[in-house]
């Protein structure tokens, strides 16, 4: 007699563990598909959303062009940075009029930019500083490098940096640092002093230097003119403010000792103001190999 026959209770037993598993199995793996499927649906959404923004961020983009700066917005901008000492870049249409506070105890200035490059000062309608140079006068479609306006044929402006404003002069009131000419390394400015009496800026130049520096703390402003791109041959000036007036007080100067010779040897001279006069204290001279090194 086979054991089947003696326990039918473990035939029994056996089919329905086999019956247990099977269904604890399909029940795993159905939570399994679930558990995928709710995955799979997240990211279908979150790809629909993006789709979607990227859609809606498109036709936004092609329904609403930048809006377009208005002149006289641009012409505000160009002011504030003049004022700031900045020079102005960009397509600023001309004629710029701006308004200039020197002191708050003065009534405020006009300031005109011209196509041509001049400039005006104006209080009330009444004209009372003109400052202009034959180098403001640009020519059109000009690569010319003395152009100090720069601008499009019909006169907008590209490129514009006439003035800067600066006390110098320490009384309180700001003067000007006015673009007088531009060569191939450097340019020249003129200073003009604000005029307490007649409350306009004098048309008599303080002074005129090349690419000058202002120092507030010493009350000097340096000054450095290059004879050539090399650098070889300069002019240092230091004024020092004092008694209401500027002086120099310092120069140095470095030139060619024959400027026919290329290999010509070099003078280098200072002086110095000592009892109201400039007298020179240091001279020698410099070889071409010392200032350019062995060629």
């Amino acid at each position: 007699m086979s054991d089947e026959t003696l326990r039918p209770e473990l035939a029994d037993s056996t089919s329905i563990d086999g019956s247990m598993h099977a269904e604890s199995s399909a029940t795993n793996l159905s939570t399994a598909n679930r558990r995928d499927m709710w995955w799979y649906g997240i990211i279908l959404i979150l790809l629909l959303v993006c789709v979607g923004a990227w859609l809606a961020y498109s036709n936004l983009s092609s329904e609403s062009p930048k809006q377009e700066v208005s002149a006289e917005r641009k012409i505000a901008q160009a002011c504030k940075q003049l004022i700031a000492g900045n020079e102005v870049h960009g397509d600023v249409p001309l004629p710029i009029t701006c308004e200039l506070i020197v002191n708050k105890n003065e009534p405020a200035l006009s300031m005109t930019i011209l196509p041509d490059g001049s400039v005006k000062f104006a209080r009330d309608g009444v004209i009372l500083s003109e400052f202009r140079n034959d180098t403001y006068e640009p020519e059109l479609d000009s690569d010319s490098i003395v152009s100090i306006v720069s601008y499009y044929d019909d006169k907008v402006i590209l490129d514009f940096e006439p003035f800067y404003l600066n006390d110098f002069n320490y009384d309180g009131y700001l003067d000007i640092v006015m673009l007088a000419g531009r060569g191939a390394y450097q340019a020249s400015y003129k200073l003009f002093a604000y005029n307490t009496k007649s409350h306009t800026f004098d048309t008599k130049p303080t002074l005129e230097l090349t690419d000058p520096v202002i120092d507030e703390k010493t009350k000097e402003i340096y000054s450095h003119a290059k004879g050539r791109g090399l650098n070889d041959i300069y002019s240092n000036e230091t004024y020092r403010f004092e008694k209401g007036e500027y002086v120099l007080v310092r120069l140095e100067t470095q030139d060619m000792v024959d400027f026919n010779d290329l290999d010509s040897d070099y003078v280098y001279i200072e002086y110095e103001r000592k009892n109201g006069e400039m007298l020179e204290v240091k001279r020698e001279i410099i070889t071409a190999s010392e200032i350019f090194g062995e060629q």
